[in-house]
């Protein structure tokens, strides 16, 4: 996680900079003609790092500007249009900076302040402008002062490329499938300029395997545990609860494997090492199949990413291992998991 310096405090300049940007977005109401499936690019000055744009409000319900930060960022917006994860876990894994315009009542004191201080005045529903960073598994925050600077002239290049798009709508269209319309920056003498290119993004699927596993653990397993005509349904997802410690609240990852047939919680554990849970809920379930008095002959998992974890483990072990498309005693137990917390 990367800590705030003192030098990273945002000036009053750059925030009037920014809230002049996005009153000239919400002036320009791109989204009379764009919808969320115009996705476009606009290049990061600073990190070269590409953003992938999102115009909302065609449908006249949300409006505002989601920037899609990098491969990462743009594989989650693919994964809100194909979802491949349970609907209610999208928000878990955005990659992506936002503004919304809201009811005065959804900004929070420090907001109503800023804008206070800018002498702004905003009157009416869906009419305040509210910016957010959205990062995998933690709670949203505000925007820090490199992405207030990228949220400026990120708005300003949205309304460019939207503006020739109500006279041309075949200029997000991709020149090849897989091709992106994006806004280059060129810097020449210290003079910004920017140029159209289209820009074929890498957004393969990448899944974290399980690397450390217990090998004579998985040898006396099969040694020594029966097996029973038996399924267990896995998974990992994160806490609909936020813990709030450190420098950022988050969504811890809870591990689950339930008994189909007498919906028995077989194992839970909950972790917050966002970077190591692969090895830990792998060695959680191996833990848990040495304990057992019996293995399973079927286990049935949703995400990819779970199916990746286990497939070597229950490769070994004989088990068969399916993806399916629902695990109904899992999202029985996530509800009531909602509902009780």
């Amino acid at each position: 996680m990367v800590r705030i310096l003192k030098n990273d405090k945002i000036t009053v300049n750059e925030y009037k900079e920014l809230y002049q940007a996005v009153i000239n977005f919400k002036e320009a109401k791109c989204w009379e003609w764009m919808t969320d499936v115009d996705i476009f690019g606009v290049e990061n000055i600073d990190t070269h790092e590409m953003g992938y744009c999102c115009i909302m409000g065609n449908a006249g319900e949300m409006y505002g500007l989601s920037i899609y930060i990098g491969d990462e960022g743009l594989k989650a917006y693919m994964q809100t249009l194909h979802p491949e994860i349970p609907y209610e876990d999208l928000r878990f894994i955005q990659k992506c900076i936002t503004v919304y315009f809201q009811d005065r009542e959804r900004l929070n004191r420090e907001e109503l302040k800023l804008i206070k201080e800018l002498g702004l005045k905003f009157r009416g529903r869906k009419q305040w402008p509210q910016f957010k960073n959205y990062t995998p598994n933690y709670f949203p925050s505000k925007l820090s002062k490199g992405e207030v600077k990228y949220m400026t002239y990120a708005l300003e290049q949205a309304i460019d490329v939207a503006s020739r798009c109500k006279d041309n709508k075949d200029l997000t269209q991709p020149e090849g499938e897989e091709s992106i319309l994006c806004r280059v920056a060129k810097k020449v003498d210290k003079i910004i300029t920017w140029e159209d290119k289209y820009v074929r993004p890498s957004i393969k699927e990448n899944y974290a395997e399980y690397e450390n596993i217990n090998e004579i653990a998985l040898k006396r397993i099969k040694s020594n545990t029966p097996k029973k005509s038996d399924i267990w349904e896995v998974d990992f997802f994160n806490s609909p609860v936020m813990v709030s410690e450190g420098e950022r609240s988050y969504y811890p990852m809870i591990f689950v494997a339930i008994e189909v047939e007498s919906s028995m919680m077989l194992t839970m554990k909950i972790g917050s090492d966002f970077e190591n849970y692969i090895d830990e809920f792998g060695d959680e379930f191996i833990n848990l199949l040495s304990k057992s008095e019996y293995i399973p002959e079927t286990i049935v998992v949703q995400r990819k990413s779970v199916f990746k974890m286990l497939e070597t483990i229950l490769k070994k072990l004989d088990i068969e291992l399916h993806l399916v498309e629902e695990l109904h005693i899992i999202q029985e137990f996530k509800r009531e998991l909602r509902e009780y917390l």
